[in-house]
């Protein structure tokens, strides 16, 4: 493992990142294009997690992680270490852990002080995965606390999920770390939900996974069922938090320059697929705008015209078998709430018998 230590650290980023994903005029293009509505779609959005790029949104989502109101990511982050407890017990023997998306890093430092204690004398490699750099710097932080650094190697990651080329440079470092230890891989916090092909994402990532005892650890929202309701119930969530409503607008003025005295956030319900419900939050503007972005281009916001800031999504039972259903589950962990709705833990390997291609 030394080799490809030393040879990753060759990065001179402050912040120590082993791979960082060139961020090309292409790849500014492609999140410009979906706010300026082009390509094969005609809705304006932020593309999946650009949202927290920049210092202020990154700043003002940890924020909103510790606002009671948005209770999904609130309650998952504090009552963590109390509700993985039968993933925990699957978790035996050494495993480097690779968490992609790490958030605010409460969750990362239960996780890896429990693989820590099971590694014994033997080092792990932690690898927060990442687009945000400033996500990264405070998800590291926090993640750290509590562990013994003479026993866990730090290899940050900062590149675009969603990018196939990134995810295949990342899985060329997972062969060489896999030949040392197991593989655990962490989508938590109902990231998975944030994407716009969730499917297409799980397959994604389910590839990083190497021999069958590597293992795919995932929390996802639950509802009891999916209903217009529902749906409706489940936006207020959102649109009852100031906090996180604040941190989607910082996200646009990231790339526009747009501000609220030109359009209000809100909070939408839908029914989506068979069995999920979409909770999307948008900017509507009050009156036809103007709107200038990163790049220079201009283009015209017509009034009550939106612009998509962030998707997520609530399964239910259903919804969630579907979604599963190319994985081996190896264990499941739910923790619901009075209204119907919850945060459910998998722990998934690959299918027996199949290799990696």
């Amino acid at each position: 493992m030394a080799d490809i230590i030393v040879s990753l650290r060759r990065n001179k980023s402050p912040l120590g990142v082993m791979l960082s994903e060139t961020y090309t005029a292409g790849r500014l293009g492609e999140v410009m294009s979906a706010i300026l509505g082009g390509g094969d779609t005609t809705t304006r959005y932020i593309k999946e997690g650009h949202q927290y790029t920049g210092d202020n949104p990154a700043r003002l989502w940890r924020a909103a992680t510790v606002d009671d109101d948005y209770r999904t990511i609130s309650w998952g982050i504090h009552q963590f270490h109390e509700h993985w407890h039968a993933i925990q017990a699957r978790l035996t023997g050494p495993y480097h852990y690779i968490s992609i998306g790490p958030g605010t890093g409460e969750k990362d430092q239960t996780i890896l002080q429990h693989l820590q204690q099971e590694a014994g004398k033997q080092t792990i490699v932690y690898v927060p995965v990442d687009i945000s750099r400033a996500l990264l710097r405070i998800g590291v932080d926090v993640a750290l606390r509590g562990v013994n650094r003479d026993r866990v190697e730090v290899l940050p990651v900062e590149l675009d999920i969603t990018n196939p080329g990134a995810v295949g440079a990342l899985r060329l470092v997972l062969q060489r770390l896999s030949q040392d230890a197991n593989l655990l891989i962490s989508l938590l916090g109902n990231t998975l939900a944030n994407f716009r092909d969730d499917r297409q994402m799980l397959k994604n990532i389910s590839q990083l996974l190497g021999s069958e005892r590597d293992l795919l650890f995932l929390e996802l929202a639950t509802t009891k069922d999916a209903t217009r309701s529902l749906a409706a119930q489940a936006a207020r969530e959102y649109d009852n938090s100031k906090s996180f409503k604040g941190f989607c607008m910082a996200s646009l003025a990231e790339y526009t320059d747009l501000t609220e005295r030109k359009g209000n956030v809100e909070c939408v319900g839908e029914l989506g697929a068979t069995d999920v419900l979409r909770i999307t939050t948008r900017f509507r503007a009050h009156k036809k705008t103007r709107v200038r972005v990163q790049t220079g281009e201009d283009f015209t916001l017509d009034a009550n015209e939106a612009i998509d800031l962030l998707l997520s999504r609530k399964y239910t039972q259903t919804a969630i078998d579907g979604l599963l259903d190319g994985l081996r589950q190896v264990e499941a962990e739910t923790a619901n709430f009075e209204d119907g709705f919850g945060i459910a833990m998998y722990l998934m390997g690959k299918r027996l018998g199949r290799q990696r291609k």
